[in-house]
């Protein structure tokens, strides 16, 4: 009885053991498949943006409603290494991680943000509270990844839109700058002049 309940158990030990073996490998299969794909920023462009309809969109002309006034970034990325498999299905990564982004004018801006001061405080990234550049900047993601009909692209361009929730309180000229940082020690700027009524 004894040899039999012991066979009985050794029995099913074998076949727990190959069930996860089976689960591990079908795992490791799985997760395999789909390695995020990465790629790199390596430039930017600042433009104005006005942000009174539904969406922002590209202003025509450097004068903005102080209001609805937002900087759009453009990235420019270009794909670093590539995965086997479906681009959609893999996702992205970008290789360098953002490190620092920081927005501030030329000019003065109001009482207590003379020229050069930080304006990170009055730009969400999002028209949501929560959406600041510091919780921004904590994620150390930046732009995204591309692709065409599941195919990956060689090099492409994304936007961030960057929201002025307190405006100056009187008509001015800015020249808002916009600098970022990556963790392999590049850092990028650009500067963007706006008239704000």
């Amino acid at each position: 009885m004894k040899k039999l309940f012991y066979r009985q158990t050794q029995g099913q030990m074998k076949n727990i053991l190959k069930g996860a073996i089976w689960i591990s490998f079908f795992c490791f299969c799985a997760c395999s498949k789909h390695t995020p794909a990465v790629y790199e920023v390596v430039g930017m462009s600042l433009g104005n943006s006005n942000n009174t309809g539904e969406n922002p969109f590209d202003a025509s002309i450097d004068s903005i409603p102080k209001q609805a006034y937002a900087i759009k970034i453009t990235l420019n990325e270009v794909m670093r290494i590539k995965r086997e498999g479906d681009a959609q299905e893999n996702g992205f990564i970008n290789e360098d991680q953002l490190t620092s982004l920081n927005i501030f004018s030329l000019n003065n801006f109001d009482g207590s943000h003379t020229a050069g001061t930080s304006l990170n405080s009055y730009f969400l990234t999002q028209l949501n509270s929560s959406a600041t550049i510091d919780g921004f900047i904590s994620k150390g993601q930046i732009g995204g990844g591309k692709y065409n009909g599941g195919n990956y692209i060689d090099s492409w361009s994304t936007d961030q839109y960057f929201y002025l929730m307190i405006p100056p309180s009187s008509p001015s000229s800015q020249s808002f700058v916009v600098e970022i940082g990556f963790s392999d020690g590049r850092s990028m700027s650009d500067t963007i002049k706006v008239k704000l009524y």
